[in-house]
């Protein structure tokens, strides 16, 4: 009985550290709120949510004409809505992923 808890208990704790780090969600459709910053980088702008260092969503430069009004989203309230990647990113393509929450 010894012997079977003891390797019960190894194995969730080889599953919790192979799951640590990885972004919630990932690889599926999901809507994310929080407080907008923008700010344009190398890849695209970027619309973090809640920080730089949380879920962002990113829109490529060749995108960017159609999200004209992106930087008014900055300091209100928005959610998200996409494929969650790796690296905690939502590419956004369509002005229709992107809600202000009133």
């Amino acid at each position: 009985m010894r012997f079977k808890m003891l390797a019960l208990v190894g194995a969730l704790g080889c599953f919790s550290a192979s799951a640590y780090g990885a972004v919630p969600f990932e690889g599926y459709a999901t809507t994310i709120g929080g407080r907008a910053h923008v700010e344009q980088q190398g890849d695209g702008t970027f619309v973090y949510l809640n920080g730089p260092s949380s879920v962002a969503g990113v829109v490529p430069f060749e995108d960017k004409s159609t999200f004209p009004d992106l930087y008014q989203l900055e300091g209100r309230d928005v959610q998200i809505t996409g494929v969650l990647d790796g690296q905690g990113l939502i590419t956004l393509t369509d002005p229709d992923q992107i809600a202000v929450i009133k």
